[in-house]
């Protein structure tokens, strides 16, 4: 009997999931709405109904599923606010958008998250006085809002030349420094070149370049090397000579471009590294410089 049980619900289920798929209409809703009374769980296999129905702006189907309880998950509340993260987001779906948002407010409370990916959509978008709005609406300060905005965003807006959304972001928390240390770590070339170009007086930090050269990120060296950072030293060599073996471009470049700067120390160094780490391809390599 409990088997059979399990096999009815997975079956309601998934054809919750599929009828979440189509597209917004009298139908839709009413078949939704037969197979909830059926049995079916709203929030079936990690809230999937809820999932497509946002991937679809099918907004009386959400507003169904916010009436029947979707929102005491986690997931379904991050679905629903990360719908004007999507493309096909326009002005009317944004009012509909905020009606859903106002719905779930009113059936589970304020909650930030509700409406930080729409703060952060519109920072990407270098709409400011949308994003600043946002807040206002809902008794959020504009500081409280840039707390929560994650460091991709700002490296995004970096790359998107979104001037207007950087100048926001600085005036409440100077994060320049940390987005470009985690451009260079991430090879995030666009995002250095616009630092560069906007004229930051900044200083790579060391760990930042040592995950590029691990990372084999050569257009984020060489572009370094062309603004004059300094890669001369022991610690770049032995990083780059630890990786060798899967990313011998940088140790390549670091010894041709710094060859009268190594020391003998330096090259000694690497050797006795080769040896401990019993690294053939690195020891094939130095005896060629």
């Amino acid at each position: 009997m409990d088997r059979e049980y399990k096999k009815l619900k997975k079956e309601l289920g998934q054809k919750l999931v599929e009828l979440s798929k189509e597209a917004e209409s009298e139908e839709n809703l009413y078949q939704a709405k037969e197979l909830i009374k059926q049995g079916a769980e709203v929030n079936f296999n990690r809230c999937r109904p809820m999932f497509f129905a946002c991937k679809g702006y099918n907004f009386s189907l959400i507003r169904y599923f916010i009436g029947v309880g979707a929102l005491a998950e986690p997931l379904s509340r991050n679905y629903l606010s990360g719908m004007c993260q999507r493309g096909a987001f326009d002005e009317e779906k944004e009012q509909k958008f905020f009606e859903l948002i106002d719905l779930a407010i009113l059936k589970t409370g304020f909650s930030k998250e509700y409406i930080l990916h729409y703060f952060k959509t519109m920072l990407l978008e270098g709409n400011v006085e949308k994003a600043k709005t946002i807040g206002d609406k809902y008794g959020v300060s504009l500081r409280q809002m840039l707390e929560d905005v994650p460091l991709h965003i700002i490296i995004e807006c970096l790359e998107l030349k979104r001037e207007e959304s950087l100048e926001l972001i600085n005036l409440y928390q100077n994060r320049m420094q940390e987005a470009f240390d985690a451009s260079i770590a991430g090879g995030r070339d666009k995002a250095i070149e616009y630092i560069y170009a906007r004229g930051f007086d900044l200083i790579p930090d060391r760990d930042s370049i040592l995950k590029a050269i691990m990372n084999g990120y050569m257009s984020t060296i060489h572009l370094l090397n062309i603004k004059g950072v300094d890669m001369r030293g022991d610690w770049c060599l032995v990083t780059a000579a630890r990786v060798f073996s899967l990313r011998p471009e940088p140790l390549k470049f670091l010894l041709d471009k710094y060859v009268k700067d190594i020391s003998e120390a330096g090259m000694q160094a690497l050797k006795a590294l080769s040896e401990q780490e019993n690294n053939e391809a690195l020891k094939e390599f130095l005896l060629t410089r």
